[in-house]
């Protein structure tokens, strides 16, 4: 079961890393990493980035740490669902849900 979400993990972490590269990078750069933009949803693209490398690494784990990797992965889901949804890559982001399930499953 571990490999399973191992599997998962890194599927949805490579589409979510995809996903919040385009995101970052399809507007101006200027506009991503700009002081006067702070609020806006290109800066929160930045957040993506490292959220996807974390839940390709931390999805290694499951084997020895289930429940903390299926909690990391809830919610690390929602957070990328929620911030990737504008650009319509979230399909990721499903797919960690999924591994969060099975490492919860892989738990008992």
């Amino acid at each position: 079961m571990a490999s399973i979400v191992y599997v998962l993990g890194l599927i949805g972490g490579f589409l979510c890393l995809s996903g919040s590269l385009y995101y970052l990078f399809s507007g101006s750069f200027g506009e991503v990493i700009g002081f006067h933009y702070v609020g806006t949803l290109n800066n929160l693209a930045l957040v993506t980035v490292p959220l996807s490398v974390l839940c390709i690494i931390f999805s290694s784990y499951a084997e020895k740490k289930p429940k903390e990797t299926a909690l990391f992965l809830f919610f690390s889901s929602v957070v990328l669902y929620m911030l990737l949804r504008p650009s319509g890559f979230f399909a990721g982001s499903i797919i960690l849900f999924f591994a969060g399930i099975f490492a919860l499953l892989s738990e008992n």
